[in-house]
Protein backbone atom coordinates (compact mmCIF):
# COMPACT_ATOMS: atom_id res chain seq x y z
CA UNK A 1 0.00 0.00 0.00
CA UNK A 2 0.87 3.59 -0.85
CA UNK A 3 -0.58 5.46 1.87
CA UNK A 4 -1.16 9.05 2.60
CA UNK A 5 -3.72 11.14 4.57
CA UNK A 6 -4.39 14.45 3.30
CA UNK A 7 -6.83 17.45 4.58
CA UNK A 8 -9.01 18.61 1.67
CA UNK A 9 -11.64 20.79 0.70
CA UNK A 10 -14.93 20.65 0.28
CA UNK A 11 -14.92 20.34 -3.37
CA UNK A 12 -13.27 16.63 -2.97
CA UNK A 13 -16.72 15.28 -1.44
CA UNK A 14 -17.27 13.56 -4.79
CA UNK A 15 -14.21 11.42 -4.10
CA UNK A 16 -15.18 11.35 -0.37
CA UNK A 17 -18.51 9.64 -1.85
CA UNK A 18 -16.79 7.06 -3.24
CA UNK A 19 -15.75 5.66 0.11
CA UNK A 20 -17.92 2.90 1.36
CA UNK A 21 -19.81 3.07 4.71
CA UNK A 22 -21.06 -0.12 5.51
CA UNK A 23 -20.28 -2.88 8.21
CA UNK A 24 -21.95 -6.36 8.80
CA UNK A 25 -23.55 -6.95 12.03
CA UNK A 26 -22.13 -9.77 13.74
CA UNK A 27 -22.73 -8.38 17.37
CA UNK A 28 -24.58 -5.75 18.74
CA UNK A 29 -24.82 -4.17 22.45
CA UNK A 30 -28.01 -5.43 23.85
CA UNK A 31 -29.57 -3.33 26.65
CA UNK A 32 -30.31 -4.79 30.12
CA UNK A 33 -32.08 -2.00 32.28
CA UNK A 34 -31.53 -2.52 35.98
CA UNK A 35 -34.47 -2.23 38.21
CA UNK A 36 -36.25 -0.68 35.64
CA UNK A 37 -33.58 1.58 34.78
CA UNK A 38 -32.77 3.09 38.33
CA UNK A 39 -29.98 1.08 38.53
CA UNK A 40 -28.44 2.17 35.73
CA UNK A 41 -28.31 0.21 32.50
CA UNK A 42 -25.83 -2.61 30.98
CA UNK A 43 -25.15 -2.92 27.70
CA UNK A 44 -24.65 -6.92 27.00
CA UNK A 45 -22.58 -7.94 23.86
CA UNK A 46 -24.91 -10.41 21.58
CA UNK A 47 -23.83 -11.99 19.05
CA UNK A 48 -26.61 -12.00 16.08
CA UNK A 49 -27.49 -15.59 14.79
CA UNK A 50 -28.68 -15.20 11.56
CA UNK A 51 -31.68 -14.25 9.77
CA UNK A 52 -34.30 -12.80 11.50
CA UNK A 53 -32.70 -12.57 14.86
CA UNK A 54 -34.76 -11.61 17.18
CA UNK A 55 -32.81 -8.65 18.03
CA UNK A 56 -32.83 -7.45 14.57
CA UNK A 57 -35.51 -4.88 13.21
CA UNK A 58 -34.21 -4.24 9.59
CA UNK A 59 -34.61 -1.21 7.76
CA UNK A 60 -34.09 0.70 4.19
CA UNK A 61 -30.28 0.62 5.50
CA UNK A 62 -30.15 -2.78 7.73
CA UNK A 63 -30.80 -5.49 5.44
CA UNK A 64 -29.90 -9.13 5.71
CA UNK A 65 -27.20 -10.24 2.32
CA UNK A 66 -28.27 -14.03 1.34
CA UNK A 67 -24.76 -14.21 -0.17
CA UNK A 68 -22.65 -13.96 2.58
CA UNK A 69 -25.22 -14.90 5.37
CA UNK A 70 -24.88 -11.85 7.25
CA UNK A 71 -26.80 -8.68 8.19
CA UNK A 72 -25.27 -5.48 6.41
CA UNK A 73 -25.81 -1.59 7.71
CA UNK A 74 -24.83 0.33 4.91
CA UNK A 75 -25.23 4.32 6.05
CA UNK A 76 -24.98 5.46 2.12
CA UNK A 77 -28.31 4.24 2.27
CA UNK A 78 -29.76 6.66 4.93
CA UNK A 79 -27.97 9.75 3.80
CA UNK A 80 -26.47 11.90 1.10
CA UNK A 81 -23.70 13.15 1.12
CA UNK A 82 -23.79 16.47 -0.65
CA UNK A 83 -26.84 17.09 1.59
CA UNK A 84 -24.10 18.19 3.98
CA UNK A 85 -23.06 20.95 2.37
CA UNK A 86 -26.30 21.74 1.25
CA UNK A 87 -28.03 22.09 4.98
CA UNK A 88 -25.20 23.14 6.96
CA UNK A 89 -22.62 25.03 4.29
CA UNK A 90 -19.35 22.82 6.33
CA UNK A 91 -17.08 26.44 5.76
CA UNK A 92 -15.95 25.19 9.48
CA UNK A 93 -15.91 21.69 8.85
CA UNK A 94 -12.81 19.55 8.42
CA UNK A 95 -12.29 17.31 5.60
CA UNK A 96 -9.63 14.38 5.24
CA UNK A 97 -9.26 11.53 2.93
CA UNK A 98 -7.02 8.78 3.35
CA UNK A 99 -5.65 7.49 -0.14
CA UNK A 100 -4.11 4.25 -1.65
CA UNK A 101 -2.24 5.85 -4.16
CA UNK A 102 -4.28 7.90 -6.12
CA UNK A 103 -7.30 5.70 -4.51
CA UNK A 104 -9.62 6.75 -1.80
CA UNK A 105 -9.99 4.55 1.37
CA UNK A 106 -11.36 6.36 3.71
CA UNK A 107 -12.20 9.17 4.89
CA UNK A 108 -13.27 11.57 8.25
CA UNK A 109 -15.22 14.80 8.44
CA UNK A 110 -15.15 16.91 11.17
CA UNK A 111 -18.09 19.65 12.31
CA UNK A 112 -16.64 22.70 13.81
CA UNK A 113 -19.06 26.07 15.02
CA UNK A 114 -21.93 25.34 12.52
CA UNK A 115 -25.20 26.69 13.20
CA UNK A 116 -28.04 24.37 12.79
CA UNK A 117 -26.36 21.46 13.34
CA UNK A 118 -27.14 20.33 17.01
CA UNK A 119 -24.91 17.88 17.97
CA UNK A 120 -22.69 20.83 18.61
CA UNK A 121 -25.33 21.71 21.07
CA UNK A 122 -24.25 25.48 20.34
CA UNK A 123 -20.73 25.03 21.93
CA UNK A 124 -17.29 26.34 20.04
CA UNK A 125 -14.84 24.74 22.60
CA UNK A 126 -16.25 21.41 20.95
CA UNK A 127 -16.49 19.31 17.46
CA UNK A 128 -18.16 16.48 15.86
CA UNK A 129 -16.67 13.38 14.38
CA UNK A 130 -19.42 13.75 12.08
CA UNK A 131 -18.87 11.08 10.00
CA UNK A 132 -15.64 8.53 9.57
CA UNK A 133 -15.44 5.53 7.14
CA UNK A 134 -13.15 3.32 5.46
CA UNK A 135 -13.26 1.21 2.88
CA UNK A 136 -14.40 -2.93 3.61
CA UNK A 137 -10.91 -4.44 2.19
CA UNK A 138 -8.82 -1.59 3.65
CA UNK A 139 -10.60 -2.23 7.07
CA UNK A 140 -8.09 -3.63 10.24
CA UNK A 141 -4.99 -2.17 8.72
CA UNK A 142 -4.93 1.03 11.23
CA UNK A 143 -6.53 3.81 8.61
CA UNK A 144 -9.56 4.42 11.08
CA UNK A 145 -7.19 5.27 13.91
CA UNK A 146 -4.98 7.33 11.39
CA UNK A 147 -8.26 9.71 10.84
CA UNK A 148 -9.08 9.77 14.46
CA UNK A 149 -5.83 11.46 15.22
CA UNK A 150 -6.25 13.22 12.43
CA UNK A 151 -9.49 14.55 13.71
CA UNK A 152 -8.39 14.86 17.40
CA UNK A 153 -5.60 16.67 16.20
CA UNK A 154 -7.70 19.24 14.09
CA UNK A 155 -9.58 19.85 17.33
CA UNK A 156 -7.10 20.61 19.34
CA UNK A 157 -5.95 22.69 16.67
CA UNK A 158 -9.46 24.89 17.01
CA UNK A 159 -9.14 24.91 20.88
CA UNK A 160 -11.61 22.39 21.38
CA UNK A 161 -11.39 20.94 24.46
CA UNK A 162 -14.04 17.94 23.75
CA UNK A 163 -14.69 15.74 20.45
CA UNK A 164 -18.34 14.08 20.72
CA UNK A 165 -19.06 10.69 18.77
CA UNK A 166 -22.24 9.33 17.20
CA UNK A 167 -22.45 5.44 16.76
CA UNK A 168 -25.29 2.38 17.46
CA UNK A 169 -25.66 -0.38 19.58
CA UNK A 170 -25.45 -2.46 16.27
CA UNK A 171 -22.17 -1.16 15.80
CA UNK A 172 -19.82 -3.25 18.34
CA UNK A 173 -16.58 -2.59 16.48
CA UNK A 174 -17.43 1.11 16.35
CA UNK A 175 -17.84 1.01 20.08
CA UNK A 176 -14.93 -0.86 21.13
CA UNK A 177 -12.79 0.82 18.51
CA UNK A 178 -14.31 4.95 20.25
CA UNK A 179 -13.89 2.98 23.48
CA UNK A 180 -10.22 1.92 23.44
CA UNK A 181 -9.47 5.86 21.89
CA UNK A 182 -10.42 7.21 24.83
CA UNK A 183 -13.72 8.24 24.46
CA UNK A 184 -16.47 7.34 27.16
CA UNK A 185 -19.72 6.38 26.45
CA UNK A 186 -22.57 9.07 28.07
CA UNK A 187 -25.56 9.03 26.26
CA UNK A 188 -27.68 6.20 25.79
CA UNK A 189 -31.12 6.95 23.88
CA UNK A 190 -33.45 3.88 22.70
CA UNK A 191 -36.07 6.06 20.75
CA UNK A 192 -33.85 8.08 19.02
CA UNK A 193 -34.17 6.72 15.54
CA UNK A 194 -38.16 5.93 16.43
CA UNK A 195 -40.06 5.13 13.01
CA UNK A 196 -36.98 5.53 10.87
CA UNK A 197 -34.91 2.56 12.43
CA UNK A 198 -36.60 1.35 15.07
CA UNK A 199 -34.20 -0.93 17.51
CA UNK A 200 -31.38 1.08 17.13
CA UNK A 201 -29.93 2.42 19.83
CA UNK A 202 -28.11 5.90 19.79
CA UNK A 203 -24.81 6.15 21.97
CA UNK A 204 -22.97 9.24 22.29
CA UNK A 205 -19.42 9.34 23.33
CA UNK A 206 -17.34 12.03 24.54
CA UNK A 207 -13.24 12.42 23.57
CA UNK A 208 -11.88 14.71 25.69
CA UNK A 209 -8.99 16.66 24.27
Amino acid sequence: MNLKFEEVGLKHLEEYSKISSYFYVDYIYKLKKVNEGLGGILLEKTKINGKKDENIIENKSLYWDEQISKYIKNYDLEENIFNWKEDFGMENWGVFIAYDGDIPIGGANIAFNTKGVNMLSGRKDMTVLWDIRVSDKYKRKGIGSKLFQKAVQWSKDRKCIQMKIETQNINANACEFYKNKGAVLSIIDEYAYYGECDGEVQLIWYKNL
